[in-house]
């Protein structure tokens, strides 16, 4: 079925299943952010000088690429379109945390964008999940949320850490 008539399409591996156009362009957003999220920390693991941060962003980088193996998993039982690797507003994000750290050299403005980095994510989890996601995906969609309202929570927090 042509995804652009809007509706819903067959599941790949379910011929009874199908999902509606919302949840995979929802799951779709999820990846490309998911993606930026993966390039992101990394960036933010490499302009940090604190070692506890450093060593954090790191943590959660590898966790965001597992992440995104689930949220393809996820995509490949419906054939979303899962194919791209990231955003322009990432990549834009990532030159701006650069460019700042450079001018302010403190770790404070990096994890100021990695605040702003999550929030958007938390709010594309919580979209995602107000759509009709299959079963199987949406307990996985929402541990990855809490996993990064945790994270959020902690860099909203780091001064108290």
């Amino acid at each position: 079925m042509d995804r652009s008539s809007g509706g819903v399409y067959p599941l790949a591996d379910d011929p009874e299943g199908s999902i509606s156009l919302d949840a995979s362009s929802a799951l779709t957003t999820l990846i490309n952010l998911v993606s930026d999220g993966v390039e992101g920390l990394a960036k933010s693991a490499e302009l940090v000088e604190d070692d506890v941060a450093r060593s954090l962003f790191e943590l959660w980088s590898s966790e965001r690429q597992q992440f995104l193996a689930d949220l393809h998993n996820i995509a490949a039982r419906f054939s979303a379109d899962d194919e791209e690797p990231g955003t322009v507003g990432g990549a834009v994000h990532r030159a701006w945390m650069t460019a700042k750290s450079a001018v302010t050299g403190d770790d404070e403005a990096v994890i100021e964008a990695a605040v702003r980095g999550e929030q958007t994510a938390i709010d594309a989890y919580e979209d995602a999940l107000g759509t009709d996601l299959p079963d199987y995906a949406r307990p996985v969609i929402q541990q990855q949320l809490e996993q990064i309202r945790s994270i959020h929570d902690r860099l909203t927090n780091w001064d108290a850490v």
